[in-house]
């Protein structure tokens, strides 16, 4: 973080949840755009070779990979991109009446959580710790 940029750009967290899983999160906005997103586990590997962060209309792929197997591909089609799938899910749950969308949509509660976790990193990065 500059002097002139409140913006944080560079953080890294490890984070142990409840059930004992263990997640390291490594994030930057000091090389532009370029991005990567991988999951590592103990059997293997999901790797987003598309931006999952900003879907595009088309199609969309992640590589799953079992340690010492071949890869498989899920390609994820869609005529929409992401903002548009945000839009006409708001649009469906305030026609349904309903206060959150339903599953797979984040839960209002899992947005608060989130929310929580992210100030409280930020708040650490912040102090230097």
């Amino acid at each position: 973080m500059s002097a002139t940029d409140v913006n944080i750009c560079d953080a890294a967290v490890s984070a142990r949840f409840s059930n004992g899983l263990l997640a390291t999160l490594q994030s930057t906005d000091s090389y532009g755009m370029a991005w990567s997103f991988a999951i590592h586990g103990d059997k293997g590997v999901a790797r987003f070779k598309t931006n999952p962060w900003l879907p595009v209309a088309g199609d969309n792929i992640i590589e799953m990979e079992i340690y010492g197997k071949a890869h498989d591909q899920i390609v994820v089609s869609t005529g929409l991109d992401a903002f548009q799938h945000q839009v006409l899910t708001a649009e469906t749950a305030l026609r349904d009446g309903v206060k959150q969308a339903p599953r797979p949509s984040p839960r209002l509660a899992d947005s608060l959580e989130i929310m929580e976790f992210l100030t409280e990193w930020d708040a650490c990065c912040r102090a230097g710790g």
